[in-house]
């Protein structure tokens, strides 16, 4: 006959859902800056949170709160990427040109700039977002020729 234990291990245990979920809840308890951030009743047990996100895609994919402000749940919480993920961060910087608005690491990369040149042309020097990536650098000047 087989004995049971009191805390049996859960049947995905060790799965990179399992653990996803698993750090979520450390955050939650360890991390100061989530103190204020709520989990769903449901997701206080794998088996809930497991029910609203299904298994985690891949090793690329990471669970993101849509809306920082608030807590994680079914309506609230998706799975994306790592380069989506830090695009949700509140210090994230947006700019838009030509009514078409991007992160500013996004921008960088279309017209071919660093983005801490960008960065230091808007706030050192308040030149307009259109100027600072439209404007060539010495060097994309020097390639043209």
């Amino acid at each position: 006959m087989k004995k049971e234990t009191k805390n049996p291990r859960h049947w995905m245990y060790g799965t990179i859902t399992y653990k996803t979920w698993q750090s979520i809840k450390s955050r939650l308890r360890q991390n100061p800056y989530y103190k204020n951030v709520e989990i769903c009743q449901k997701w206080l047990r794998f088996k809930g949170f497991h029910e609203d996100m299904g298994n985690r895609p891949s090793l690329d994919y990471q669970i993101d709160r849509v809306d920082n402000s608030k807590g994680y749940c079914k309506e609230n919480c998706i799975w994306v990427t790592r380069s989506e993920q830090m695009k949700n961060r509140s210090i994230t910087v947006w700019l838009t040109m030509k009514g078409e608005t991007k992160c500013l690491s996004d921008w960088a990369k279309e017209v071919g700039i660093d983005h801490r040149t960008i960065t230091k042309r808007i706030r050192k020097h308040n030149w307009s977002v259109e100027k600072a990536l439209t404007t060539k650098t010495p060097k994309q000047r020097y390639e043209q020729i």
